[in-house]
């Protein structure tokens, strides 16, 4: 199968639709996914405990035409879906969508979007579920969809966990961020993976790394985050993005970089574009292997065929490791 075929094969395009859904907390992702769903026509209902959040929101949201509902406390009754995004001490992919209680399942979801690509939806469920749940959501979002069992990260998290730490390892030892960027969108991929960084936010980098690799030490991205590079949403990542348009080099980063490095004795190494790809590719061919190993069946072996192409920005002309 083509990586067209295969992306067109996972878009939804019909699903029963979801009537009442409920929404506690408001990450990012949240409140994307109760727009999409307010605007397909679900009865959406937020619960945010913080009053100012609740009035900010529901200003944002009114504002921009969604009909969403707030209250103190979600419905006793005809709720199809919990999705809950307060913050988690540990936090993994949020929102958790608790299915109505009862259903005893519960799923994690992680949104994908990378330029001139649809997006990817995946879900992972702790038990099975009715079908048509997974599917409303997709179809909200305009996204592809994978499902998997286990709450664990996903493929997609797993593939940019692995392509993001390499990446920075190879900074740490010499190399320029903004090149490495443009060596690998020059090799093909929808975006660097340090504009991939700056349009999810540093923030989920940081999660991350603490949740699939708490034993890297680089220090280069959580001293980036210290320092207030928060992200393109706030003008400023590791690159600025002035007057909120397109990226501009911060040759302040650079220097972030050297310092680290001299803090921590790394010498700088010769690097050639040819190495830096090499090494990139390596990383998330090894990620992938390990992926594929964890479910050997068809099905996961497509899942996490979509996440190298719409997670990563993996080119859809290069054969998979």
């Amino acid at each position: 199968m083509t990586p067209a075929a295969r992306i067109a094969a996972a878009r939804v395009r019909e699903a029963r639709p979801l009537h009442r859904v409920g929404f506690v907390g408001g990450s990012v992702l949240a409140l994307e996914l109760a727009a999409a769903l307010a605007r397909g026509g679900a009865e959406v209902w937020f619960v945010e405990p913080d009053p100012h959040d609740a009035d900010r929101l529901q200003t944002i949201l009114a504002r921009a035409g969604v009909p969403i509902r707030f209250a103190s406390e979600l419905p006793d009754m005809g709720i199809d879906l919990i999705c809950d995004a307060t913050p988690d001490p540990a936090p993994q992919q949020a929102p958790v969508a608790r299915l109505t209680p009862g259903a005893g399942a519960e799923l994690v979801l992680d949104l994908h979007r990378l330029p001139g690509l649809p997006p990817l939806l995946e879900i992972g469920c702790s038990a099975a579920m009715p079908d048509h749940l997974p599917r409303a959501l997709a179809l909200a979002l305009g996204a592809c969809l994978t499902l998997r069992r286990g709450m664990g990260a996903s493929p997609g998290a797993r593939l940019q966990g692995a392509l993001w730490r390499a990446a920075d390892d190879l900074v740490l030892r010499g190399a320029t961020l903004w090149e490495i960027d443009e060596d690998l969108e020059a090799a093909g991929f929808a975006i660097g993976p340090y504009a991939a960084q700056d349009q999810d936010g540093l923030d989920r980098a940081l999660v991350l790394r603490r949740l699939l690799a708490p034993e890297d030490q680089n220090p280069i991205l959580p001293r980036a985050h210290a320092e207030g590079r928060i992200g393109r949403a706030m003008g400023w990542g590791w690159y600025r993005y002035p007057g909120g348009g397109g990226r501009v080099i911060d040759p302040l980063i650079e220097d972030l970089a050297r310092e680290e490095a001299r803090f921590a004795r790394v010498a700088p190494e010769p690097l050639t574009r040819d190495a830096v790809v090499d090494r990139l590719l390596q990383a998330i061919a090894d990620e992938m292997g390990a992926l594929r190993d964890l479910a050997p069946d068809a099905v996961a072996h497509d899942a996490v065929a979509l996440a190298a192409f719409l997670a990563i920005g993996w080119p859809q002309d290069r054969a998979l490791p």
